[in-house]
């Protein structure tokens, strides 16, 4: 049975591994990490990252370079802005590898598998980023015959 837990103030970025695979990226509101710093694999399709710098700190004007590029699979970032959300994480068959509660300002990174949402508290709110483009629920998903806790 997957352990159920919440993420604390102590807490590091996690991933969450099952069989060597990486199903999520955990990253608690308490992580501060000077400068830009990513918690995600260069390969990832959605690619996560943080920002901690000083008032001034300007980056340099860019743009962003147009080349085609092509994702098989939706990955989705989830940001609790604020109340508090519980997660299961699933493989691909179902099997629930961990439980976990996020609060306000922490952020889970859902790379693979599947995954439930729990809303804990009235008035949550949570923003969600996902790659594109997006077509329709029924093209982009597929229920999942989810183990019960």
């Amino acid at each position: 049975m997957a352990a159920n837990s919440e993420v604390t103030a102590e807490d590091m970025p996690q991933q969450i591994v099952e069989d060597g695979m990486v199903y999520a990226i955990i990253i608690p509101a308490s992580v501060e990490v000077p400068g830009l710093q990513f918690f995600t694999q260069p390969g990832l399709f959605l690619q996560v990252g943080q920002w901690l710098y000083d008032r001034g700190h300007r980056s340099v004007p860019h743009i962003h370079v147009y080349r085609p590029r092509s994702s098989d699979v939706t990955q989705e970032a989830i940001h609790v802005v604020r109340g508090a959300v519980e997660i299961d994480i699933y493989t691909e068959n179902g099997h629930l590898i961990r439980s976990l509660v996020l609060r306000q300002g922490d952020t889970a990174i859902l790379v693979a598998g599947g995954h439930a949402y729990t809303i804990l508290e009235d008035n949550t709110k949570v923003l969600e980023v996902k790659n594109g483009p997006f077509t329709s629920a029924e093209e982009d998903r597929r229920p999942l015959s989810a183990e019960r806790r």
